[in-house]
């Protein structure tokens, strides 16, 4: 995702089905909270 007001890049997760939808959107990820990769792989095992 880009911050047009900021001009920089805001670190994003998006997990996308074989169908090409989005299932899962977190556009303030933070690479140092367990909790937001948690929720990632719970959606990811979802589509499993």
């Amino acid at each position: 995702m880009y911050n047009e007001k900021g001009g920089v890049a805001i670190r994003s997760v998006f997990v996308v089905n074989r169908d090409g939808v989005i299932t899962y959107m977190n556009t303030s990820f933070k690479a140092d909270k367990k909790e937001d990769y948690e929720a990632v792989f719970s959606e990811l095992e979802k589509l499993a």
